[in-house]
């Protein structure tokens, strides 16, 4: 950015892909399973999904190396590592079912660069997810880990193409009145994006455009109990499904001096995302056990501030609503974001 001083540093590179988790898919907390069962799997909060998918933040928040000039992005220092703190808050009342949820995800990565103008990277993150419908009748309970590397290309003045391929497991366990199960679900994800950088004045506007594509495994159980001393066991099949989403979005932003030397960057995110193939159909099982079909289409917006705490350390402060467009749904996410850069 032409208003950061000589030997400054860009907050932030435009790109990463936002985890789809993020918006939900449209299906919502209660998709149908393909196969049927006796009582659908909940799409719990970072369930059967993971996070992130390509390795987003390690692309979007590569910083503390790259120099700002007024048309390109130049990569200084030669490796980068970082960690992204997100939460999630999810509310699902288009159903009598009463969904609620919460997510935490905590992401780590490292990326260096192979020659000028290409960043190699990997990532390792952690996650849980507490799901409750019905009054607290239905739980779901969820955790695990993901991993995989993210390359970013920049392949011209104001535009970077980035991918990932990322691996996740959970454990899952689920009860229903009297009933428990517990299973592992899996899924592979692949994401190719690209993103430019322009300058209109002194704001900075950076369009990007992204697919994600996934496939997920969960694993056959049973659920077991006891009701009135009478023993239960009711099997629930094995289930694989596949996922598409097309993002596009759009950030402003500017750069502020605080005291005249630290660099400050508010911005706004707008995205739109387009489920091109979910779970179900699109289909959502209410409390009364009938389908509703939803939106392909859903919407997020998001505010924040991204601080330059030195030469190579920055700071990203950021909060959204990323269920534009969902009937019903409310999801809150919070963001924290730290890199430094060697």
């Amino acid at each position: 950015m032409p208003t950061v001083p000589p030997g400054g540093v860009i907050p932030t590179l435009p790109g990463g892909v936002t985890p789809p988790i993020g918006t939900l898919p449209p299906t919502g907390l209660m998709p149908d399973r393909p196969e049927g069962g006796l009582l659908p799997d909940v799409l719990l909060p970072g369930g059967g999904g993971s996070y992130p998918p390509g390795g987003g933040p390690g692309v979007a928040h590569r910083v503390g190396d790259i120099v700002a000039t007024e048309q390109a992005l130049i990569p200084k220092h030669g490796w980068n590592v970082w960690m992204d703190a997100t939460y999630l808050d999810i509310s699902d009342t288009k159903s009598s079912a009463g969904a609620k949820g919460t997510t935490r995800m905590l992401t780590f990565g490292a990326d260096t660069i192979l020659r000028p103008g290409l960043i190699l990277g990997f990532t390792s993150g952690w996650q849980d997810a507490h799901t409750t419908l019905y009054e607290g009748a239905m739980r779901i309970e969820s955790d695990g880990y993901n991993l995989g590397p993210y390359l970013a290309w920049q392949c011209s003045e104001r535009w970077m193409i980035d991918g990932a391929l990322t691996y996740s497991q959970l454990d899952n366990t689920q009860r229903v009145l009297v009933l428990n199960g517990a299973y592992e679900s899996q899924t592979f994800t692949a994401s190719l994006g690209a993103s430019g950088n322009y300058r209109w004045g002194r704001t900075m506007i950076r369009p990007r455009l992204a697919v994600n594509y996934g496939t997920n495994w969960a694993d056959a159980y049973n659920l077991t109990g006891t009701l009135l001393g009478t023993p239960l066991d009711l099997f629930q099949p094995d289930d694989e499904y596949d996922t598409g989403t097309v993002t596009s979005s759009v950030e402003f932003s500017r750069v502020y001096f605080f005291n005249d030397r630290t660099p400050v960057m508010p911005y706004l995110n707008l995205e739109a995302n387009y489920a091109f193939q979910h779970l179900g159909k699109g289909d959502t099982l209410t409390g009364d056990l009938s389908e509703v079909r939803t939106s392909s289409w859903s919407g997020a917006a998001r505010v924040g501030m991204r601080i330059l705490l030195s030469p190579v350390t920055n700071l990203t402060l950021s909060g959204g609503y990323t269920s534009i467009g969902q009937d019903g749904m409310d999801i809150s996410e919070w963001r924290l974001y730290l890199s430094h850069a060697f």
